[in-house]
């Protein structure tokens, strides 16, 4: 799969809590999350995440990386971008006898 390309995980309000830093809205305004809520910064406006997550366009981490996308504005749902969960590493088990 190729970079930035959707995976097939819903991006969760509750992750955007967790793992997000700001959101980019289908409007176009930028908001810092802050808890539970996204705060705007050009108007100063506050509105939780679950009651903003239809007209989220995007969700950026600390480092400015997109994790989560809407591919379109039809779409219900936000879709994690590949990259954004850390990968797991395969741990080794030896067998004792």
């Amino acid at each position: 799969m190729r970079s930035g390309a959707p995976i097939r995980h819903v991006f969760t309000p509750r992750e955007i809590e967790h793992f997000g830093h700001s959101v980019r809205m289908m409007n176009g305004n930028l908001g810092e999350v802050d808890g539970k809520y996204i705060v705007f910064l050009t108007s100063g406006a506050v509105l939780s995440i679950a009651s903003a997550y239809p007209d989220i366009r995007n969700v950026r981490d600390e480092d400015g990386r997109v994790i989560a996308k809407r591919i379109g504005k039809r779409f219900e749902k936000l879709w994690a971008v590949e990259g954004a969960y850390p990968r797991l590493t395969k741990e080794k088990y030896t067998m004792i006898h």
